[in-house]
């Protein structure tokens, strides 16, 4: 490939770095998207991510950690991975913090706040037990808005088994929050 010969003949100045990131992002940028796009079904996130890439390939050979040797396509694919994993840890963490409720803030608008602030407390506990997989697919549906199918795409599944897990899910926390 012309580019993995380009870099090894050019003095990685910021002018090369910008060309020879942008030379690498126009060979794959249509494997990048469809990869990304595969995984996060949103447009605006799409872009966001792909964007992310783009910059992570320019700070990585601003870095000096192109290896010349190995297939350009196999760097590339690791900087999108990595990307698209970091992408669903930041979303994991807004759910974090979504269900992390103050709700010290509920205690001058509502009679019932210990009542509200017990279930609350009560819902996140449970919420915390389930399996990652479970939690996940909570989110993607309820936070996120989600349909079966985006969220079979999103993690790789079919939407019968989403439906299992959301199931599953709903089940377990319905029944340990009407124990409580």
């Amino acid at each position: 490939m012309e580019v993995i010969t380009t870099i090894t003949d050019c003095t990685m100045t910021e002018q090369n770095v910008q060309e020879l990131a942008s030379k690498l992002y126009d060979a794959f940028k249509e494997q990048i998207r469809r990869k990304v796009k595969y995984r996060i079904k949103r447009q605006e996130e799409i872009d966001d991510v792909v964007a992310e890439v783009y910059l992570a390939i320019v700070d990585s050979l601003h870095k000096g950690n192109f290896d010349t040797s190995r297939n350009a396509g196999s760097y590339i694919h690791r900087i999108v991975e990595n990307k698209i994993n970091t992408y669903f840890r930041q979303r994991k963490n807004r759910l974090d913090k979504f269900v992390d409720i103050d709700v010290n803030e509920l205690q001058d608008n509502n009679s019932n706040y210990l009542e509200i602030k017990s279930n609350i407390e009560a819902f996140k506990n449970e919420l915390s037990k389930l399996k990652n997989n479970h939690r996940e697919v909570l989110k993607l549906r309820y936070f996120e808005g989600l349909s079966y199918g985006e969220i079979a795409k999103a993690i790789g599944s079919t939407e019968k088994t989403v439906g299992n897990l959301i199931r599953y899910a709903t089940d377990k926390l319905k029944k340990n929050l009407k124990g409580k």
